[in-house]
């Protein structure tokens, strides 16, 4: 079973779009939640990442959170994920 990692996004943002190039890009699965869409998952992602609601915010299932990660953040954090494909 793959690890759950999650981006909390809104359509417009461009760090979002960003994340989600890296995330494509990649191949990791992410499972992307548009929290203008599902504002009660505005509590979930503000619980996660010390009550920011900042976007992407994306939350690994081995505990790490990233709040609007640069590029860089995104390889760092995710190098394990990219090396094992």
């Amino acid at each position: 079973m793959s690890e759950r990692i999650v981006m909390y996004t809104k359509v417009w943002c461009p760090d979002c779009h960003r994340a989600d190039h890296f995330f494509s890009e990649t191949g990791i699965e992410v499972e992307k939640i548009d929290i203008e869409k599902h504002p009660e998952q505005i509590a979930p992602m503000k619980e996660a990442n010390g009550g920011r609601t900042r976007v992407p915010t994306i939350v690994r299932g081995n505990g790490v959170v990233l709040v609007e990660p640069s590029y860089k953040e995104l390889e760092e954090a995710f190098q394990d994920l990219v090396r094992g494909q």
